[in-house]
């Protein structure tokens, strides 16, 4: 069976990791599941702006793996529990990106917390950058190096300095 979440109670669900604080996540157009042996299931759908530490030694060639944290707000363990029920992603509606490329998801939980942890990972598309940054600057330094084969005495060289 399933019901609109304006008529059935549902958790407070926050962001452990927000990009601004006091994300709740409480959705009023979704539905949650009921099944005949109490259970229920609810599936919120949005998308969320989270802070991420990068990690760019490897610029631009790196790879970032970023982790949202979901846990309930205000309830202990024993009064609800996150399961999870499918290990990965869905990206069905992922729409491509032109600097990242999705690489893999794992969602699992908190061992210490009732949580649930979704780890992302993205690599960067390094073209753009390759074309407009470290190529130029590549040219550039071995042009500069054609700076000493023209004559001192000609007025091209005060021109290129």
């Amino acid at each position: 069976m399933h019901m609109p979440t304006k008529h059935i109670w549902t958790p407070h669900i926050i962001l452990g990791n927000p990009y601004k604080e006091g994300v709740v996540i409480t959705l009023e157009g979704s539905t949650v599941s009921l099944y005949e042996n109490g259970d229920a299931t609810w599936s919120p759908a949005d998308s969320f702006q989270m802070a991420c530490d990068a990690d760019v030694s490897y610029f631009p060639f790196d790879s970032q793996t970023c982790q949202m944290m979901v846990l309930p707000w205000q309830y202990d363990a024993n009064e609800i529990r996150i399961l999870i029920q499918s290990y990965t992603v869905d990206t069905t509606y992922y729409s491509e990106n032109p600097q990242w490329d999705y690489v893999s998801s794992t969602l699992y939980n908190g061992s210490s917390v009732n949580a649930l942890y979704i780890s992302m990972t993205f690599k960067r598309k390094p073209t753009f950058f390759m074309i407009n940054v470290i190529f130029p600057i590549i040219l550039l330094g071995i042009l500069n190096i054609f700076v000493f084969a023209l004559p001192a005495d000609s007025g091209s060289v005060l021109v290129l300095v």
